[in-house]
């Protein structure tokens, strides 16, 4: 028995610097970046004083940077900030002209991503966070929450990878204007980009 004791204990201590060595060398960063498709839910009618008014918004490029920074295997701290100008509408239920107003939209966000192939190549991961959006006109700023669902496939282990992602956030804008009248500013964003891990 003693004749194994050692190329056993020798194996043991191999595995276990091997090991130490790829965990050292795994990303545990990781830098996003990219366009976005946002598609804004603010569908609503206000009262601006005795004038009903329909308000919606159209569909709009965004731009966005991330940051991940993985703390354990399957669990990661997430922060990014996202540019869009959507244009919102205001038409008068009871007729008139419409006018259409581009409003420039800054959203950060925190949260958490939960990894479910911890370390692999191709990197699906779920997560949730709290957000900050600052409008440049139409509306206050506004607090929102949401979830998203993304996926990263690297094109090697610490690298390039191709990144995309689907982001739902429950944001109610109040509008700086019109006393106590809000929209359901909820947009979905749909991203694609690259990122680095390192």
């Amino acid at each position: 028995m003693r004749r194994y004791l050692l190329p056993l204990l020798s194996v043991t201590l191999v595995s276990i610097v091997a090991s130490s060595v790829a965990w050292a060398d795994s990303a545990n960063n990781v830098v996003r970046f990219g366009l976005g498709w946002l598609d804004p839910d603010a569908d609503t009618t206000v009262d601006t004083g005795g004038t009903n008014v329909h308000i919606s918004a159209d569909n709009a490029t965004a731009y966005f940077v991330d940051y991940e920074r993985r703390l354990i295997p399957w669990l990661g701290l997430d922060f990014q900030v996202m540019y869009a100008e959507p244009d919102f509408t205001a038409t008068p239920v009871a007729g008139g002209p419409a006018t259409t107003q581009a409003e420039k939209t800054l959203t950060g966000s925190g949260g958490v991503n939960f990894h479910i192939f911890a370390r692999s190549r191709i990197d699906f991961y779920v997560g949730a966070y709290a957000a900050w959006t600052t409008f440049d006109e139409t509306f206050d700023d506004a607090f929102g929450y949401g979830g998203l669902i993304g996926l990263d496939v690297g094109i090697t282990k610490s690298g390039l990878v191709v990144t995309g992602s689907v982001r739902y956030t429950k944001t109610d804008a109040d509008f700086s204007t019109v006393s106590g009248a809000s929209a359901p500013y909820d947009p979905i964003l749909y991203q694609l980009g690259l990122g680095w891990r390192f």
